[in-house]
């Protein structure tokens, strides 16, 4: 009886060569640098540097916010003089409450203060100290890749609603809770984020009956609206 020896198998001379030839020309040199070169780009856009290149290519974003430093002095001076620790509420009236805040700046400022911060934000009427932290009280009307006004944001950046809750601006509570993309005494919030956390804010103005509750919530009804139609069309 003969045993068969068993055959070993052979490397294929035409790969081993091709791998060879690869190996000793610049193409593994080429995708290592390559490689390097990806990872070091997206380091160096997350970097400081990221907004300065991205205002070079791209220039900044708009819808910058205001600082928000200034709603904190006028809000607390009137909550603080009102018997029930309400803030500021003119018949409901966003643009009317504005009005009422900028008579706590100085003589001269504040009809310049009411035509830059009333276009531009809308103030929810209503709340008062002690009311739950997270309530919106200030909202940016249009959603922005900003986050604070003092750190511009990159052309990639996400885009989102900036809230002023009520505990960032009493400065009640500041520990409570987790914030979401905290600003300037402001949160950064998505689309679905903000919609829940206004319609909440109205339902308890609502609940509670503060005054001119009504009108409040047709005018940030409008806002709630546009929310609905932006998640509609995902």
């Amino acid at each position: 009886m003969s045993i068969e020896a068993t055959e070993t198998p052979q490397p294929n001379p035409e790969s081993t060569s091709l791998l060879r030839n690869w190996i000793e020309t610049p193409g593994w040199i080429a995708a290592l640098l390559l490689l390097f070169s990806v990872v070091a780009v997206s380091v160096f856009l997350r970097s400081p540097w990221g907004p300065v290149i991205s205002s070079a290519m791209f220039g900044t974003p708009g819808n910058a916010p205001l600082c928000h430093k200034q709603l904190i002095g006028p809000v607390l001076e009137y909550a603080n003089n009102d018997p029930g620790g309400y803030l500021p509420n003119a018949e409901g009236s966003s643009d009317a409450s504005f009005a009422v805040i900028s008579k706590y700046h100085e003589r001269g400022v504040a009809n310049k203060w009411m035509k830059e911060w009333s276009p531009k934000y809308k103030y929810v009427a209503g709340l008062r100290k002690g009311d739950p932290g997270e309530l919106v009280l200030f909202y940016l009307a249009k959603p922005t890749r900003w986050v604070s006004h003092v750190v511009r944001p990159k052309a990639w950046d996400e885009e989102g609603w900036i809230v002023c809750p009520l505990d960032l601006m009493v400065l009640d509570g500041l520990s409570s809770r987790e914030y979401i993309r905290q600003g300037e005494k402001s949160e950064t919030l998505t689309n679905e984020q903000f919609r829940e956390r206004l319609q909440k804010t109205l339902d308890f103005l609502k609940a509670n009956q503060r005054p001119n509750w009504e009108v409040v919530v047709q005018e940030h009804q409008v806002t709630l609206n546009l929310l609905q139609a932006i998640e509609a069309k995902k």
